[in-house]
């Protein structure tokens, strides 16, 4: 019985490391996860080789345990020139909102014939942001006062369904963005910002302000598209007014409120710098601005980044998989 034992584990041995052992199987997909996961900015996984993957679905799970967002992966294609593989991408917005700490991320496929799963950790890395207090004037004060109309309520069920809709396809742009409006303008609130409420009534309420605030600029200012994308609403709202969403990637779009008029509308595609609208101050507005937001897979994150980087980190994708390939060949 021990000879017999001792040949079997000399037999795997040999399968395992043999230089010709499961030379026509195909590579095993693996999870990778992008660096430095910070809050406002996007954290990003992939799978790769994915070319036989069904369907498959990533959680993101807080140090406590909560499952924050839950993403179905898309596939990404690269170009010839890039060497045209196929990965599985999804993108975790990661909002100041969230707790800092260790995340768990658990990956899983969804047909139940062909069950896999993945898991790893990684790290967010929390940030401080100021504080303001804004006092709202008459309109502003009765707008929060108002209990909501049924109208007002349809809008709210509406614009969430828009911002969870997840259209793997839907791939328009990579790149970084290019701020929606060209003329000078001031930070009247930046993305972050912990806010104070001051109302008429003497209420006080407060938020996180999810978005960069464009303001000094007079009304009727030309406002254009940050990038190519589909126009997945467009539409006047009680509380942010004129109001446009741009999908851009699946499960990625820029927000535009408190506009003056909107000159596109639900299902075009546009092109970076196509003109969607006027600056306005219709809505919950103290001032003319323009709300500019951006949103990846329900969290918001600092737009102030992507117009310096791309929106989709191609260039740690593209190392990852180079090196995985070298791997391969040794």
């Amino acid at each position: 019985m021990f000879m017999l034992r001792k040949i079997f584990y000399l037999l795997f041995l040999l399968h395992t490391f043999s230089p010709f052992a499961n030379a026509d199987e195909p590579p095993v997909p693996r999870l990778y996860v992008s660096p430095n996961w910070r809050h406002g900015e996007i954290g990003t996984i992939m799978i790769y080789p994915t070319n036989s993957l069904p369907k498959v679905k990533a959680k993101l799970i807080d140090p406590n345990g909560k499952v924050r967002a839950t993403v179905q992966m898309f596939p990404y294609r690269f170009n010839k020139r890039e060497g045209g593989e196929v990965a599985a991408v999804a993108m975790f917005g990661l909002s100041p909102e969230l707790p800092s700490g260790l995340y768990s991320i658990l990956v899983t496929t969804e047909k139940s014939n062909d069950f896999r799963s993945w898991e790893t950790s990684t790290f967010v890395i929390g940030k401080k942001y100021p504080h303001k207090t804004i006092h709202f004037g008459t309109r502003g004060s009765r707008i929060q006062s108002t209990r909501p109309s049924k109208e007002r309520i349809r809008q709210a069920k509406r614009f969430y369904q828009t911002l969870e809709t997840y259209s793997p396809g839907s791939i328009f742009s990579t790149g970084p963005m290019q701020w929606p409006i060209r003329a000078r303008w001031r930070s009247s609130s930046g993305f972050g910002e912990r806010r104070t409420f001051v109302y008429t009534n003497g209420v006080r309420g407060g938020d996180f302000h999810d978005a960069q605030d464009m303001a000094g600029l007079p009304i009727g200012t030309p406002i254009y598209a940050a990038a190519q994308g589909r126009v997945v609403l467009a539409e006047y709202r009680v509380v942010t007014g004129y109001t446009i969403i741009i999908e851009h990637l699946p499960g990625t779009f820029t927000l535009y409120y408190h506009m003056n008029g909107i000159t596109t509308y639900k299902g075009k595609q546009v092109k970076p710098g196509e003109l969607i609208g006027y600056l306005g101050t219709t809505g919950f507005s103290a001032g003319p601005h323009l709300h500019f937001s951006l949103r990846v897979n329900g969290w918001p994150v600092d737009p102030n980044i992507y117009v310096k980087k791309p929106i989709l980190d191609k260039h740690w994708m593209l190392r990852t998989i180079r090196k995985a390939q070298a791997s391969r060949r040794r």
